[in-house]
């Protein structure tokens, strides 16, 4: 079974009017260019975003970054590869049935 990997298209590093897409082998090294991205788009760290968040009772943020990355999904193109082609879908759901593959079927 390949080991799933992790994409975001990051539009605040575009260059030459294209947006660049950065691939990643797992969540928390997503999560840390999420966090580089929230700098630049929003000009607030991601503890500063997801405090604003959980002011207006939107949410709040978690250890493993699931409410900061579904709050960043609304405004980037993140998702997971297979079979090289980009998937924008929840990352930790595809990341949960990869685990469970044999058990739970393809």
């Amino acid at each position: 079974m390949e080991k799933l990997k992790y994409y975001v298209a990051d539009s605040t590093l575009r260059k030459n009017n294209q947006t660049p897409v950065y691939i990643y082998n797992n969540i928390p090294e997503l999560i840390h260019h999420l966090e580089g991205t929230c700098l630049r788009n929003f000009k607030q760290s991601r503890a500063k975003l997801m405090e604003s968040a959980a002011d207006t009772g939107l949410i709040e943020d978690d250890r493993g970054g699931r409410a900061f990355y579904e709050l960043m999904t609304e405004y980037f193109n993140i998702g997971y590869v297979k079979n090289n082609t980009p998937v924008k879908k929840n990352i930790f759901e595809a990341e949960y049935l990869s685990t469970r593959r044999d058990e739970l079927g393809d």
